[in-house]
């Protein structure tokens, strides 16, 4: 694909598509030197629609904290479907994860 390609997720949000890469990566322990447990809680209700890997965030008086790479994923990591969290590798999970952004990043156009 052509580099500004607006249809290739890698373009239209890397930024987005690193820090969901890198949530994966820190929850099924493929990144030495960050651990979930000192990054992340789980949302453990069963009342949540989605998927069931949800991502709580913690409450913060601060603006500047919203913009942590923790906070600033939560959301993106909740609203990806089912299919994508569940992955069973790193590379089954990029594959579906450009395949889920590749419509989102025909909107943003």
């Amino acid at each position: 694909m052509a580099p500004n390609n607006p249809e290739c997720p890698e373009q239209a949000a890397p930024q987005q598509r690193g820090d969901l890469i890198l949530v994966y990566k820190i929850i099924n322990g493929l990144e030495k030197g960050l651990r979930f447990e000192d990054m992340f809680q789980c949302h453990l209700s069963p009342h949540l629609h989605g998927h069931t890997m949800k991502l709580r965030t913690k409450m913060s008086k601060l603006n500047l904290r919203s913009e942590f790479f923790t906070q600033r994923v939560i959301q993106q990591w909740n609203n990806l479907p089912q299919s994508v969290v569940e992955a069973t590798s790193l590379q089954m999970y990029k594959q579906r994860l450009d395949n889920y952004m590749r419509p989102l990043s025909s909107l943003q156009v």
